[in-house]
């Protein structure tokens, strides 16, 4: 049976939405007379009187500034970074045409677990940031809901993805054949790992053999006896 695509769609689907998300400024847009802020995970623009500054999240971290809230918005981005990209092979190894009984599932299976466990891990963090901007009065801006949104779809389709290849791969035996706890049935050549097993001895057929003296019937040779035996007289020679 051809393996379902569902996991390999939310994944594509999820890279897209986190990989918009992460790389985009729309968390934190402020806007007033002279000043305006966009803001995102990687970096941010800031403007005052037409003056335009572009400030990435290592900037703080080269000169030694980072503080807790910074050092949680760097794992975040590591943690979201490589969730996208391991989603992105995780699908693209799900979509693979197999060489085999179920090894690409379980070639894509480790992906798919490493995105739960790293997209899972920044979704956590985001959760914690929309309940702080949520106590000051405020909402995250679009880029949250679009990676919150990523985040589920790439959760769900790792946890799909390993549920499809963390079975063991069955060996397909041709129909008719004995299968694996039966010992091979006679007519059928024996599987590999059972010994061939032998065949109840076929009863000897009896030999034509020459005419029985007395009454000329053609007496046949019983190897039991070792001996030559007419069927008309019934007795043997």
């Amino acid at each position: 049976m051809k393996p379902s695509p569902v996991p390999s769609i939310l994944l594509f689907i999820a890279t897209a939405f986190l990989a918009f998300s992460l790389f985009g400024r729309g968390w934190a847009t402020h806007t007033l007379e002279d000043f305006s802020i966009q803001s995102g995970p990687l970096w941010s623009t800031i403007c005052n009187d037409g003056d335009c500054t572009t400030k990435t999240i290592f900037s703080d971290l080269g000169k030694g500034g980072m503080n807790a809230r910074g050092l949680l918005g760097l794992l975040f981005v590591l943690l979201g970074v490589g969730g996208t990209v391991v989603a992105g092979i995780a699908a693209i190894s799900l979509r693979s045409k197999p060489k085999s009984v179920n090894s690409i599932s379980r070639a894509a299976w480790p992906f798919a677990l490493l995105t739960v466990i790293l997209v899972g891990g920044a979704l956590l963090l985001t959760l914690s940031q929309f309940v702080i901007s949520v106590g000051r009065g405020g909402l995250p801006g679009y880029g949250f809901f679009v990676f919150a949104i990523g985040g589920i779809l790439a959760v769900v389709g790792g946890i799909l993805g390993v549920m499809r290849g963390g079975g063991a791969a069955r060996p397909a035996y041709p129909v008719g054949y004995p299968q694996p706890g039966y010992p091979p049935q006679p007519g059928y050549p024996p599987q590999p790992g059972y010994p061939p097993q032998p065949y109840p001895a076929q009863p000897q057929q009896a030999q034509a053999g020459p005419a029985h003296p007395m009454c000329g019937t053609s007496m046949t040779w019983v190897a039991q006896h070792n001996r030559w035996f007419c069927p008309r007289c019934n007795q043997y020679s």
